[in-house]
């Protein structure tokens, strides 16, 4: 079973910006389910021949572009999980 970043947010009364950190941190264990890597991210061939075509350069050189590009947005929170072992690890180590 696991938790979703919303579901720790709730059980712990704080932000979800904070169990993002958390996470990122290393401090809470979880995954993210896309891996937040490029090869996650899809871009339509039409879309690809559009912009060649609007700007009259060859296809392969688009795609250059697109390949060498690295995205630069955060993992989305919905893509967080946290297992309940992860979890309850974290209470127990962090009670006060």
């Amino acid at each position: 079973m696991v938790l979703t970043v919303g579901e720790v947010r709730s059980r712990w009364r704080v932000s979800e910006n904070h169990v993002i950190d958390l996470l990122e941190e290393g401090k809470l264990a979880g995954f993210d389910i896309t891996g937040n890597r490029k090869e996650f991210i899809r871009i339509p061939a039409a879309a690809v021949d559009a912009i060649a075509k609007k700007f009259g350069v060859p296809r392969e050189f688009i795609s250059k572009i697109i390949d060498s590009t690295q995205p630069e947005r955060k993992t989305s929170r919905a893509n967080w999980r946290i297992p309940v072992e992860g979890y309850n690890g974290f209470i127990q180590e962090n009670r006060s």
